[in-house]
């Protein structure tokens, strides 16, 4: 059974997480109509940073994951394999001449 995505973990709120964070880090001294105007722009242009950050790191992130299955299978195979031939080597052996 697969496992459930964390909602946390959705594009979505990593980048909400992200802008908050800036957000937060970046709060003006004293809210002015123009400090207020140009720290709203610059939560906007982080949150398009993350979203274009998080829009090329899938298709790579889904690649090597899907790479890094087939490894691991294709060792667990191989280690099968090994397991079978030991077992009919040790078959053969005790069977003798």
């Amino acid at each position: 059974m697969a496992a459930k995505k964390s909602a946390l973990l959705k594009p979505g709120m990593v980048t909400m997480a992200s802008v908050l964070l800036w957000a937060a880090q970046h709060e003006p001294d004293s809210f002015t109509a123009a400090s207020t105007g140009v720290w709203l722009l610059g939560a906007l242009t982080i949150m398009l940073l993350v979203r274009a950050g998080l829009a090329l790191a899938a298709p790579i992130l889904t690649l090597t994951s899907g790479m890094l299955s087939k490894a691991m299978a294709d060792m667990a195979e191989r280690a099968q394999q090994e397991a079978r031939e030991a077992k009919t080597a040790a078959k053969a052996e005790r069977a003798g001449p």
